[in-house]
């Protein structure tokens, strides 16, 4: 996760590789859960996001991604 301080900017990137699936079903789940949760925790902050996902987040759920952006949302501020 890649954060860098933008003002009155707002921008959001999503990197999921063939690598983490060969199935674009299960690399698309994970886009939408990870986007999902992208937009409530980060809504409102200005600057650019990059989030590189990993093997493991074919098996996260809803929660484990909010727990991850509650734990990226504190190293930032």
């Amino acid at each position: 996760m890649v954060f860098q301080p933008y003002p009155n900017e707002q921008k959001f990137g999503l990197i999921i590789s063939n690598k983490i699936s060969k199935k674009a079903v299960e690399r698309n789940r994970v886009k939408r859960l990870l986007m999902a949760v992208v937009k409530e925790e980060f809504g409102g902050k200005e600057g650019k996001f990059l989030f590189l996902a990993k093997k493991s987040s074919l098996a996260g759920t809803r929660e484990d991604f909010i727990k991850e952006m509650e734990e990226f949302e504190r190293k930032i501020k």
